[in-house]
């Protein structure tokens, strides 16, 4: 059941869920399929987003981003000095489902070295890859052993391209000495 308030002949609950973004609802989803007994409640501070045309059509997430938008969370950076003492506006989905729903829907998953970085035992591509493959149920051809094919998310390369724009991107990328992957 979703429901924007609590039903007054709740009492207790087996379980609390912060947060009903894309992590919270899996975790939500594998613990209901875990326990199905157990009653479990979401907390989400964010709006209800049902038949939200920002949300339910990913071309125009854009203006989840505007500075009256009720859809996402606006957080500052420290001024850098590097930008000449400017703070930097991180956005962050304020809507059950979290990013999710205000970024037209692009699922990105950060790079190894990303992890690696981290030095963190437990925490490197190689010993987090097994929970990412999880997550995913990727429909693109790939020869890549990088993406799950049964998980609760479904990452594919989208329906639409714009060749000559992607081509541009992988010009310029490769002009300014970066390589070129089929699969991150």
């Amino acid at each position: 059941m979703v429901t924007t308030e609590l039903p007054s002949e709740l009492e207790e609950v087996d379980i609390i869920i912060i947060g009903g973004g894309t992590a919270g609802s899996i975790i939500v989803s594998r613990l209901a399929d875990a326990e199905p007994q157990s009653t479990i409640l979401v907390v989400e501070g964010g709006p209800d987003n049902y038949r939200v045309p920002t949300i339910v059509h990913p071309a125009l997430y854009r203006a989840n981003f505007g500075p009256q938008s009720n859809s996402s969370l606006a957080y500052f950076s420290a001024p850098e000095q590097q930008l000449a003492n400017r703070s930097i506006i991180i956005a962050a989905g304020g809507v059950l489902g979290g990013g999710s729903p205000v970024n037209g829907a692009i699922y990105a998953r950060a790079q190894q070295v990303d992890y690696d970085a981290w030095g963190t035992k437990g925490w490197s591509t190689e010993e987090l890859l097994p929970f990412l493959k999880r997550l995913e149920s990727f429909h693109a051809p790939t020869s890549s052993n990088t993406h799950g094919q049964d998980g609760p998310t479904a990452v594919s390369d989208g329906q639409y391209s714009c060749p000559s724009l992607r081509d541009d991107f992988i010009s310029a990328v490769k002009q300014n000495g970066y390589s070129s992957v089929d699969d991150l």
